[in-house]
């Protein structure tokens, strides 16, 4: 009878856990249902890479396609002009991962 009992709590063990992972929570060793824990700030990093990424690949085709000379008088003209203007010129001036992506690319 107590090879039956040991089946039915292994049963019964291996059923809680199906439930606790389903329902997005872990049981630990002696038995105890938890909630899992949680990382929110690592889909923010991973949203903020991503945007980073993107545009260094923008910087990067507008470089290709408007040559070094364009892009350098483009960025001139913003740096004359206002506050978010002169902002935007800092964040899309040429650095060394953009010119190795437009050397890349283009």
């Amino acid at each position: 009878m107590s090879t039956m009992i040991a089946q039915t709590n292994r049963l019964i063990s291996g059923n809680n856990a199906a439930v606790a992972r389903a329902a997005g929570m872990v049981m630990t060793v002696d038995g105890m249902v938890t909630a899992r824990t949680r990382r929110p700030g690592l889909f923010a990093v991973a949203i903020i890479l991503g945007a980073l990424a993107v545009l260094k690949f923008a910087k990067a085709t507008l470089l290709v396609f408007m040559g070094a000379e364009g892009y350098q008088s483009a960025l001139n003209v913003m740096q004359v002009a206002s506050l978010a203007d002169q902002a935007a010129a800092w964040m899309l001036s040429v650095d060394v991962a953009t010119a190795a992506l437009a050397d890349l690319t283009g």
